[in-house]
């Protein structure tokens, strides 16, 4: 599915100065954002898993990108 929003791993009420901050984010469909938010607990550690995973897809994809 489509990435549509963009989740913030850590929320922005307990952690304001991560707030916008792209490293704390991680782009994800309609229904895994439900999901992210119905069952918050232990997510955290597979979020950044998953975000450092599409980063490097990115860059390996624009031929090295950095």
């Amino acid at each position: 599915k489509p990435a549509v929003t963009l989740h913030e791993i850590k929320p922005r009420s307990l952690y304001p100065k991560w707030a916008g901050d792209l490293l704390n984010s991680i782009p994800v469909c309609a229904e895994c954002h439900d999901l992210i938010h119905t069952n918050r607990a232990g997510y955290e550690a597979e979020l950044y898993e998953k975000r450092d995973k599409r980063i490097a897809e990115m860059r390996k994809g624009a031929g090295g990108y950095d």
